[in-house]
């Protein structure tokens, strides 16, 4: 995710979507995905194709 330009003023205004993404990122390391797990989760709605996070470990729900 990258952060919005800085403006004069030193705040950045994040938009809806880098919040969602936030509080995806929380929620899920709250059950347990590691940031890097979450990341692979994460590239789903970035494109990744579907096939490459099948083997991914983070989507291994039965812990196998």
């Amino acid at each position: 995710m990258q952060e919005p330009p800085k403006p004069l003023s030193g705040i950045r205004h994040y938009a809806q979507e880098h919040a969602r993404r936030l509080r995806f990122i929380k929620e899920a390391q709250g059950l347990g995905f590691s940031l890097d797990e979450v990341g692979e989760l994460l590239s789903l709605e970035d494109g990744l194709h579907c096939r490459e996070v099948e083997r991914s470990p983070a989507t291994n729900c039965n812990g196998a």
